[in-house]
């Protein structure tokens, strides 16, 4: 039994609902589905006028299909330094949010002058990331700190690829989308099986 059919058997008043498609969501910055696109970011590329540029060559795969236990398929864009000769390690941001800005949520309506953080500080290739670290008594963190998914253009140049996944139910990813439970779990654990 998967773990949603244990939840709605638990839990059998629950509404589950699906979340909106992507090109019909009003508020999604919708780039359309490619699966298996290829793309060759030069090194100088820049997204947009003023976002930080590439310092070295990236290859871009977007909508990469990880398949899952139960038989579903998430969807991952996948940055990776343009030099395939080598494996490198990987940086997977995983969130119902959106991969490579295209969520609702974003630097530039999350709060007042994106947050803190100037365009020349992101490539526009990051997925936009929550992430609530426990600072040491002595750390000050700020809402910059905790809502910032990896940037390709530093990591890839660092010598890291960045998967970045789009949660169960979320995107394009088939399912349905729970958030802080056994499945979201699962999923995770999957995921990092299949990018060994």
């Amino acid at each position: 039994m998967s773990v949603e059919e244990k939840l709605k058997a638990q839990f059998p008043d629950t509404v589950y609902t699906a979340l909106a498609p992507p090109d019909r969501h009003p508020g999604f910055n919708y780039k359309g589905f490619h699966p298996g696109r290829v793309t060759r970011l030069p090194r100088g590329h820049v997204k947009e006028p003023g976002y930080q540029a590439f310092p070295v060559d990236v290859t871009w795969e977007e909508d990469q299909a990880i398949p899952m236990r139960d038989g579903i398929k998430l969807y991952a864009d996948i940055f990776r330094p343009a030099d395939e000769s080598e494996r490198v390690p990987a940086i997977v941001p995983w969130s119902p949010y959106g991969k490579v800005g295209t969520s609702t949520l974003n630097y530039d309506n999350m709060g007042p002058w994106r947050i803190g953080i100037p365009y020349q500080n992101l490539s526009g290739y990051e997925t936009f990331e929550v992430s609530i670290a426990r600072p040491l008594p002595s750390q000050l963190i700020t809402i910059a700190d905790c809502a910032k998914g990896p940037n390709p253009a530093e990591w890839c140049s660092r010598g890291y690829a960045v998967i970045d996944v789009d949660a169960r139910g979320s995107g394009h990813s088939e399912g349905n989308l729970m958030c802080w439970g056994e499945q979201a779990g699962l999923t995770c654990s999957n995921d990092g099986e299949c990018f060994d």
